[in-house]
């Protein structure tokens, strides 16, 4: 949040602290420009912000790489990359202990259960992935 509501506050303290100065210069941006201007910033920082939790969190594909990388120049078979790193922790546990603690989802005897936040989240994206023509992943 800093990136999106610090960041503009200087910029714009500087456009009234020259403005005096910029309109004996003949020089006076519009309020568009300002606006424009904030719409591509928080644009980058939106961008940012997925790029980032695309970076950070574990990725299989980027796991793969690596297993592959690392038996360079030899190569790897296929079947000698799932046994050490595909475990459900890897693949799933942090990901399903993400959910509960942001509350998309509950746990309850081994099950988990959609919460109202969660469910609502799953239906906008069956809805955009459906509108693209892109296939249901999770068959529901």
């Amino acid at each position: 949040m800093a990136i999106l509501v610090v960041v503009p506050i200087p910029l714009f303290m500087t456009q009234l602290a020259f403005k005096s100065w910029s309109t004996h210069h003949g020089y006076e941006p519009l309020w568009s420009t300002w606006i424009l201007a904030y719409v591509l910033h928080l644009s980058l920082s939106v961008s940012y912000f997925f790029l980032y939790t695309a970076a950070v969190g574990v990725s299989p594909s980027i796991a793969i790489l690596q297993r592959v990388a690392e038996n360079m120049p030899r190569g790897l078979k296929r079947s000698e990359i799932a046994p050490p790193w595909f475990t459900d922790e890897n693949l799933l546990g942090t990901r399903c202990s993400n959910l509960v603690k942001e509350q998309l989802v509950s746990e309850a005897r081994g099950l988990l259960t959609l919460s109202w936040r969660g469910q609502l989240i799953v239906q906008t994206f069956l809805v955009f992935r459906r509108a693209l023509g892109l296939p249901d992943v999770a068959k529901g």
